[in-house]
């Protein structure tokens, strides 16, 4: 222990030639910066309340309203390319799961589904719609993201040209992808 505290003192010393008498050795020691650290003059929790009292004699409104926003066509689609993400996440990883967990193959759970009398048309259809639709749109923002990282469309005209684009294709797409009947 005497041996490191003695390297630490040499150390404290070399470092101090050249950088003064305040080196930052010196302040870096144990103890050096609770010493003159000072007790705080109110807890988290009294400044707190404090803050929400000064909001109140303000007339701060405690917190901004959905109608003082105009909710942007940029901002709209920011949040749903967020929100495909997720939900492509969220159904990988569950179908991922139920494969995992069903007893019998894949491909016989799919024909049992279409045994279903309700599922033809009124849940197959607007189930691939929205499956194939999340897919495109989120690809082709994907690619709008990618300009954006070089540089490129970042004038608001643009922005929102490929907004509207990426949003059309990506329902002209699906629309077609979901017309698409496997095996004919």
């Amino acid at each position: 222990m005497k041996c490191i505290v003695k390297f630490w003192h040499a150390c404290s010393l070399t470092f101090s030639l050249f950088a003064g008498k305040q080196s930052l050795l010196r302040l870096a020691r144990p103890g050096t910066l609770l010493q003159s650290a000072a007790p705080m003059a109110s807890t988290p929790a009294e400044q707190q309340k404090k803050f929400w009292q000064q909001n109140k004699q303000l007339g701060r409104p405690v917190a901004p309203h959905l109608t003082i926003y105009k909710i942007d066509w940029h901002t709209l689609l920011s949040g749903t390319h967020r929100l495909t993400g997720f939900i492509m996440y969220v159904g990988l990883a569950s179908i991922s799961a139920a494969t995992l967990m069903i007893p019998a193959a894949y491909p016989v759970w799919i024909a049992a589904i279409k045994t279903w009398p309700v599922a033809i048309p009124a849940i197959i259809y607007p189930c691939k719609f929205g499956a194939s639709w999340t897919v495109f749109y989120h690809l082709l923002n994907g690619i709008r993201h990618i300009a954006w990282d070089f540089g490129k469309g970042f004038d608001m005209k643009i922005v929102n040209r490929t907004g509207y684009a990426v949003m059309a294709i990506s329902l002209l797409m699906a629309a077609y992808a979901t017309t698409i009947v496997p095996g004919m």
